[in-house]
């Protein structure tokens, strides 16, 4: 358990179950990163690359 959980255990209950709820979160998105990470293996996510920088005009 995060030492914040334990902190929160027995003291305030709501506190405790909404940070339990954000790290399940926080865990999810890590995972979904990961995989999406080892899923390109170091491969451009873009199919092609933005250059705005080199077209200022197109705004």
């Amino acid at each position: 358990m995060s030492p914040v959980l334990c902190y929160f255990a027995d003291k305030d209950t709501t506190t405790r179950a909404m940070l339990e709820k954000i790290l399940g979160k926080e865990e999810e998105h890590a995972s979904d990163m990961h995989d999406l990470l080892i899923s390109h293996q170091g491969q451009s996510l873009d199919a092609e690359p933005c250059n705005r920088a080199a077209k200022p005009n197109e705004l």
